[in-house]
């Protein structure tokens, strides 16, 4: 699967997405003009992708996965509470990315409302054949949107960063100095 343009949903209604195939080439944006719906990608082989935009976002290849930003954060309101941020879930051989997020919304609205709840991310890297690498070059957030007066903020998601199969070494790099995560848990098994 190859697109060179650029994908969105209507102006009206986000639109769900499901891939499913070997080697998916994306070199335009995803719903950086309007915001995908649920985005699902089911492939057998390298997914390589620019820039991401959607309500959710999950991910299942035997291979590796590329991207640049992915983001299912929640919209600020000015009218009622923030929204909710949206899960990212990528399972794949190797993971390189430069940012995610899928932080609540806050709220400026007048009076007390809430902020909108951060969705979760997690990345699990499963090569089986090789190394096993998660590498981050930018942020990872995952908080909760700030509320407007009283209103509370919503609750912070949870990044969890796996290197499956511990008989074989993996490797997670995060290069970034600015994680924007109340709870980052990394889970693999020590290897000489």
């Amino acid at each position: 699967i190859s697109f060179t343009g650029t994908t969105n949903s209507n102006d009206a209604t986000a639109k769900n997405l499901t891939l499913t195939g070997g080697t998916i080439d994306v070199t335009g944006n995803v719903g950086a003009l309007h915001k995908l719906g649920d985005f699902e990608i089911n492939s057998s082989g390298v997914v390589t992708f620019a820039n991401i935009t959607a309500k959710s976002f999950d991910v299942s290849t035997t291979n590796s996965f590329t991207a640049l930003n992915i983001n299912t954060s929640g919209a600020d309101s000015t009218l009622a509470a923030g929204e909710t941020g949206g899960d990212i879930v990528i399972e794949a051989g190797s993971i390189s990315l430069t940012s995610v997020n899928a932080s609540g919304g806050k709220s400026t609205a007048t009076g007390d409302h809430a902020g909108g709840a951060a969705g979760d991310i997690t990345l699990t890297a499963n090569n089986i054949t090789g190394s096993k690498t998660i590498t981050i070059n930018g942020g990872i957030s995952a908080k909760g949107g700030e509320g407007s007066g009283a209103g509370a903020s919503g609750v912070a998601g949870i990044v969890d960063l796996a290197l499956a199969d511990d008989t074989i070494a993996g490797q997670v790099n995060l290069n970034s100095n600015s994680f924007l995560s109340s709870s980052l848990t990394v889970k693999g098994s020590a290897h000489s």
